[in-house]
């Protein structure tokens, strides 16, 4: 479900299209985040406001507080002292849309 509900550069051109968007561009690039354990990257505002309130919407607040944890323990254990890196996909696009008269 986190995957599918993703949509693919190709989707969100036809939705700027829909919406009335002409001379549609994308530029996709690839991000790296660097955080110095994994409570850091679980409070980071990227993760906590956006990634993990979509990622965990299927849990109730209990079980998703535990697999925040869970999470933050295992990225700990699997990095030992090293920082940790999580590098995010991301996309921009631009379109020009006419003005009503």
């Amino acid at each position: 479900t986190m995957i599918a509900d993703i949509p693919t550069v190709s989707k969100v051109e036809e939705f700027a299209e829909y919406a009335g968007l002409r001379d549609v561009k994308t530029e996709s690039a690839t991000e790296i985040f660097e955080y110095e354990n994994g409570a850091a990257f679980v409070a980071s505002t990227l993760v906590s406001d956006f990634l993990l309130p979509v990622w965990l919407d299927m849990l109730d607040e209990e079980t998703a507080e535990n697999v925040k944890q869970k999470l933050a323990q295992l990225i700990d254990e699997e990095e030992a002292d090293l920082s940790f890196r999580f590098t995010v996909k991301v996309t921009l696009i631009t379109g020009k849309k006419e003005q009503a008269h």
